[in-house]
């Protein structure tokens, strides 16, 4: 799973190259949010429902907030740490990919940037207790 995300990096960090630089702080960003939406599914929406349960006061609304961000910037920091400064390596690694696969590959970076968010959706909206 590691060699997908090392891939979605190099992806669009090769799009907004331009504007941002090798940093990738947009494709950092992106991945961040894909696994925060993903821990969310997993971990955050079993919780909701257990403190909903546990008839929870109005402050577990606050802390879910804070413990939203907390992750995110765990996530942010630590994805931060592994790829900055990696995108002319990976640019290496694919610099003789051909079309074909450049273009099928976009399309599952795309398809792996749009589903966790999708799945946290429907996971919010139908997974009712």
């Amino acid at each position: 799973m590691n060699f997908f995300f090392e891939y979605i990096y190099f992806r669009i960090t090769q799009l907004f190259f331009k504007r941002q630089g090798r940093t990738g702080v947009t494709a950092i960003t992106i991945i961040s949010l894909m696994e925060l939406f993903m821990i969310l599914v997993f971990v955050f929406e079993p919780i909701k429902y257990w403190i909903t349960v546990c008839q929870g006061n109005s402050y577990s609304v606050q802390a879910a907030k804070i413990a939203f961000i907390g992750v995110f910037l765990l996530l942010f920091f630590l994805n931060y740490k592994k790829y900055t400064g990696k995108y002319n390596a990976y640019r290496f690694h694919w610099k003789d990919e051909s079309p074909s696969k450049r273009r099928i590959k976009g399309v599952l970076v795309v398809i792996a940037i749009i589903l966790p968010l999708l799945i946290c959706v429907f996971a919010n909206k139908y997974w009712k207790v």
